[in-house]
């Protein structure tokens, strides 16, 4: 009957119909597997040896859909934006780069990669905005530190750059409540006006009254730097060929520099080496100093002592070097007896033992 019946046949063909689809899936979707991994098809290219039927078990890969909001820019909160702000600043007060590098095109693409969603502002509005901002910042937070502090050193100095601008600085130095010596930038402004000295006190009265620092000064200490006019030795006898040959070259009526002059210039560079280095050392900053004059004093003593028993200096360098010695010895020969220089030099662990006479 089975053979006889005219559907029997028709059936067994709809199964094996179905049986070649899904045989036909399979293969496509191993063939798909094996032509990402070299691996998988380097397997298919073997005969199986397991029973169990590994290929039906294949997943086929997810697809996912591109939704609309990854081509849509999301937007910048106002906490982070304006943390970005103050990173770029730092390219201007700290790194000193030109307002001109948010116009490059090379750091507008850097920073579209980094970001998309951040705009770069704009010169006028860093000049004109941020810039303010950051500096009212830093005055409030420099001003409150002043006012908490009982006593501050005040320091001023002026120099010219090499456009020929000049400019007046005001530092204020002071301990904190845990002896941490600490340094702070009051002011630096251009002043084109001469550097006279009814000038100067009225930029530094006007500096002080903004700071409301008005109260009377405990003591007044002025000092005149000469290390610019050593420097200027030291480079005229470091460049004395040129110079010679120069003279020589343009053919002017200029005054002779005679061997002996050269001679005392060069004695007089190695003359004040000694204290052009010591005056650096007593300018630093971010140490104390005060512990360390005693010893300093009596080590430079001792080295004009030796300079005055040179016989290769001419004459005129050993007054130099006498006038030297005088000055120390009626100046600093009685800083033993100073009760605040003895104590800081019996604290300081580096000089107790060695800092006395």
């Amino acid at each position: 009957m089975e053979r006889k019946h005219p559907l029997v046949k028709l059936n067994d063909d709809r199964v094996s119909v179905v049986e070649n689809t899904q045989e036909i899936e399979i293969i496509s979707t191993e063939l798909m597997v094996s032509s990402k991994d070299p691996q998988v098809s380097s397997d298919l290219s073997q005969p199986s040896t397991s029973n169990s039927p590994t290929s039906a078990e294949t997943e086929r890969p997810k697809i996912r859909q591109t939704t609309v909001n990854t081509f849509l820019k999301r937007k910048m909160g106002v906490t982070y934006r304006k943390a970005i702000d103050e990173g770029l600043l730092l390219l201007f007060t700290h790194d000193y780069q030109p307002f001109s590098i948010v116009e490059d095109y090379g750091f507008k693409k850097f920073v579209s990669l980094l970001n998309p969603s951040y705009e770069i502002p704009s010169r006028k509005s860093i000049t004109r905005s941020l810039l303010p901002a950051a500096y009212e910042q830093v005055y409030n937070y420099t001003k409150n530190i002043l006012d908490d502090m009982q006593s501050v050193c005040l320091t001023t100095d002026c120099w010219t750059s090499q456009n020929s601008e000049s400019f007046l600085a005001v530092t204020a130095q002071f301990l904190t409540k845990n002896f941490k010596l600490k340094t702070l930038l009051l002011e630096c402004v251009s002043f084109p006006e001469s550097h006279t000295s009814s000038n100067l006190a009225t930029e530094l009265k006007r500096i002080i009254t903004e700071w409301n620092m008005n109260k009377q000064p405990k003591k007044l200490i002025t000092v005149i730097m000469w290390n610019s006019t050593y420097l200027m030795i030291q480079k005229f006898v470091e460049l004395e060929e040129p110079i010679r040959t120069t003279m020589t070259i343009i053919n002017k009526e200029l005054p002779i520099i005679s061997v002996e002059e050269w001679k005392f210039l060069k004695e007089i560079v190695e003359i004040l080496k000694p204290l052009e280095t010591l005056t650096g050392i007593m300018s630093g900053e971010k140490y104390v100093t005060a512990s360390s004059v005693i010893i300093l004093t009596d080590g430079l003593a001792d080295v004009y002592e030796k300079f005055k028993m040179r016989s290769d200096f001419n004459d005129l360098s050993v007054s130099v070097v006498r006038e030297i010695c005088e000055g120390i010895k009626n100046r600093l020969g009685d800083l033993e007896n100073s009760l605040s220089l003895i104590t800081t030099t019996f604290l300081d662990p580096r000089f107790k033992n060695v800092g006395f006479s």
